[in-house]
């Protein structure tokens, strides 16, 4: 599914560019919103933003702007940053696979 995503992103990255920025503001938003959450709202956000699913989409989304053209390549500094907030969410240990798995995000839009 992943390398099927990044395909379409090297074959439309017009439509690509669009679709990738829509969602780094909306996690973005999300980091945000739990920076101004209280109780119970709060423990939701963090076991929203700290879920599997949203490394996977992190992921992808790092696969997606490291392959794809010249216009989606834009991309990789507001992703740097998310990654980078992403990260520093948390200093408890429980979260530190956590980070090494951004980390590695991070490698793959280096290379």
């Amino acid at each position: 599914m992943g390398n099927c995503f990044c395909e379409l992103a090297r074959i439309n990255p017009g439509h690509t560019y669009y679709v990738l920025f829509g969602y780094i503001r909306s996690i973005a938003m999300q980091m945000q919103a739990l920076n101004n959450a209280k109780g119970k709202q709060k423990v939701e956000l963090i076991s929203k933003l700290y879920s599997q699913q949203m490394l996977q989409v992190l992921r992808l989304m790092g696969r997606a702007v490291g392959q794809a053209g010249e216009e989606v390549s834009a991309l990789v500094y507001p992703l740097c940053q998310l990654l980078s907030a992403y990260e520093s969410l948390s200093e408890a240990n429980e979260y530190l696979p956590l980070k090494l798995h951004i980390l590695s995000i991070e490698l793959t839009l280096a290379e």
